[in-house]
């Protein structure tokens, strides 16, 4: 199965340079194609371009919640959602 591209970020240090933020289909998993996130050990593994596209992709979805003034209350989400409660509380 083939990694989709979702995005691709430009290098930091090399403007010739772009590495593509990629997504396998079957397990989700994202990943990027510059050299920091193959050898990366850490679990799971990162980089500074991935780390940069999920820090825009949550700036974006935070600006959308705010545009959109979506209440977040235990009523407009499943109350028993963890995630759920700690924003709620």
């Amino acid at each position: 199965m083939t990694w989709t591209t979702i995005a691709t970020v430009p290098s930091s240090s090399d403007v010739t340079r772009t590495y593509e933020i990629k997504r396998h289909p079957e397990t989700g998993t994202i990943g990027c194609t510059c050299l920091g996130w193959r050898f990366s050990r850490s679990n799971p593994r990162t980089c500074r371009h991935l780390a940069q596209f999920l820090a825009r992709a949550l700036d974006e979805w935070n600006a959308t919640l705010v545009a959109s003034e979506l209440p977040l209350t235990p009523n407009t989400y499943d109350a028993d959602d963890e995630l759920v409660r700690s924003i709620t509380l």
